[in-house]
């Protein structure tokens, strides 16, 4: 067993989310705006899509830790969720990985101060924290992608930072990671997940016109870093790169997606992957989509 991250490479076998509840009815209280939501949601169905997100995840074979029960004993976080909707996104909030998790210094204020939960749940789960992001850096959950096991990829976007990318480079680049690749993103790309995702070792999913809009640099320990545009980095790794949307890669040959995206998941199921579908309409009124309810904790390797 190995702690992973938002890697699509191997089996995932745990993972830290939020149940939704009365807290999702803030939106209405300030307006979606006000929260970083597109539109009003049905708490009902948010809960639902929730659900069907947990169901593949169970299917599967994934332990999932819920951070509302892990901490139900603290009286001090209970307070502080009951009025957090946007608790429910565990992903930005840390990174899980191979040294042990990065808690996240959030961009948005209708984040900030979230991470105080995050990082007590992973330590109640006894996983290590092996750094906490710190002005002026910002980095975000759903800007991390590994696209193996020692190569990582992140965004440099309007989440995440230069700041934050270098504090993240200096504790895992030579030690965790061989490469990381820095992809600059458009300046409206909230995430680098939601550009692209791993949905198997050599499978890349996503939008080629926009991760190609600038040049990304790769770091290498003592090499200068390296100026390329990503779809010749990919043809380099002999990744194959599929333009779609895909959602999340619970293991090799097995992925998650929404309903609204059904081209991607046809394609894929021709190619032999098994998909699970569910509906993500309040998701998307989120501002979001469902691998954003989520924190991977642990990955095995194929075949441990």
């Amino acid at each position: 067993m190995i702690w992973g991250a938002q890697s699509e490479f191997g089996f995932m076998k745990q993972v830290l989310m939020f149940r939704p509840g009365d807290e999702v009815g803030m939106v209405d209280r300030y307006g979606p705006e006000s929260m970083d939501y597109r539109q009003p949601v049905s708490i009902a169905k948010f809960q639902d899509e929730f659900d069907q997100l947990a169901a593949a995840f169970t299917a599967e074979g994934c332990r999932i830790e819920l951070v509302n029960d892990i901490l139900k004993d603290d009286a001090d976080v209970q307070r502080y969720i009951s009025r957090r909707p946007n608790m429910v996104f565990t992903r930005d909030l840390a990174a899980v990985t191979y040294g042990g998790a990065i808690i996240s210094r959030m961009a948005r204020k209708t984040r900030r101060g979230d991470t105080f939960v995050i990082k007590r749940a992973l330590e109640r789960l006894g996983v290590p924290i092996l750094t906490e992001i710190h002005l002026p850096g910002t980095v975000e959950g759903g800007d991390y992608i590994f696209l193996d096991e020692k190569t990582l990829a992140m965004g440099w976007g309007t989440r995440t930072n230069e700041a934050g990318i270098d504090q993240v480079r200096n504790v895992l680049l030579g030690k965790y990671i061989d490469e990381l690749v820095v992809v600059s993103m458009k300046y409206d790309a909230t995430h680098l997940d939601g550009l692209l995702m791993m949905v198997d070792h050599k499978l890349a999913v996503g939008n080629s016109h926009d991760l190609n809009m600038y040049p990304t640099t790769v770091y290498r320990v003592g090499q200068e870093p390296r100026h390329i545009f990503i779809d010749d980095y990919f043809e380099e790794k002999e990744i194959e790169f599929m333009e779609g949307k895909a959602n999340f890669g619970i293991k090799p040959g097995v992925l998650l997606n929404v309903k609204m995206v059904y081209e991607t998941t046809v394609e894929l199921e021709k190619r032999g992957y098994k998909v699970y579908e569910i509906d993500g309409e309040m998701h998307w009124r989120a501002g979001s989509a469902p691998h954003c309810l989520t924190c991977p904790l642990v990955r095995d390797r194929v075949g441990q």
